[in-house]
């Protein structure tokens, strides 16, 4: 797949959300997703989920400038097709 947003090759893996030994000993009840928001609203009202946890996805990744595709196969309710660039 070629990266939409600098138009390199991307590579091909899988994407989840995971919690680490550390955050699950300091907050054991907390329920982690991957949250989208739309033309950067970042209201309560028009956040959606884009991954929930325990969810694996198949998903491609660009190492010129770090974009993040994956396509959500969930239910109604939940996203679509997802780019998330990441920072760092």
């Amino acid at each position: 797949m070629t990266c939409p947003n600098c138009g390199q090759k991307m590579s091909e893996g899988e994407v989840d959300v995971r919690s680490s030994m550390l955050s699950f000993l300091v907050f054991p009840l907390s329920y982690q997703n991957l949250w989208w928001y739309p033309g950067g609203d970042r209201g309560k009202q028009s956040r959606r989920v884009a991954l929930r946890p325990g969810k694996v996805r198949s998903g491609f990744r660009c190492d010129s400038c770090r974009t993040l595709v994956f396509k959500e196969q969930g239910t109604a309710g939940e996203m679509g097709n997802e780019s998330v660039q990441g920072h760092g």
